[in-house]
């Protein structure tokens, strides 16, 4: 399965904990790589998650991508409550390792998501 991302920053480097992708990620242009799943049969039987790093990673971004049957969008900033360099984060997230954070500058946590890919539709199990 090819996967085409787009962001308004340079992409760098892209893993997934969930799939095994190839490692020779097409650079289409600076903005936009096609990544290839590597599984044989895939089977659609649980979630994809793509981790990426890109230029500037401090700064807001915003992330689309396109598969053979659908498309996902993604916003993300990042506030300066983890000490972490970008390179052990990574590294943190490849391990699933806790990220340190000042506990004094996070009074809370938001989670905003929107799911309009009707997954959850049909019969609860």
């Amino acid at each position: 399965m090819k996967i085409i991302v787009k962001s308004m920053r340079k992409l760098l480097n892209f893993f997934s904990k969930t799939h095994s992708i190839d490692p020779n990620v097409k650079k289409i242009d600076q903005y936009t790589s096609e990544i290839i799943i590597t599984e044989p049969n895939l089977q659609p039987d649980r979630d994809f998650s793509l981790c990426y790093t890109f230029e500037s990673s401090e700064k807001p971004n915003y992330l689309i991508s396109h598969s053979d049957s659908s498309s996902v969008a993604a916003v993300s900033f990042i506030p300066h409550l983890c000490t972490l360099s970008v390179s052990d984060a990574k590294e943190h997230a490849i391990k699933d390792l806790a990220y340190p954070v000042n506990i004094e500058a996070s009074k809370a946590e938001y989670v905003f998501m929107l799911d309009r890919s009707g997954s959850m539709e049909g019969t609860r199990i």
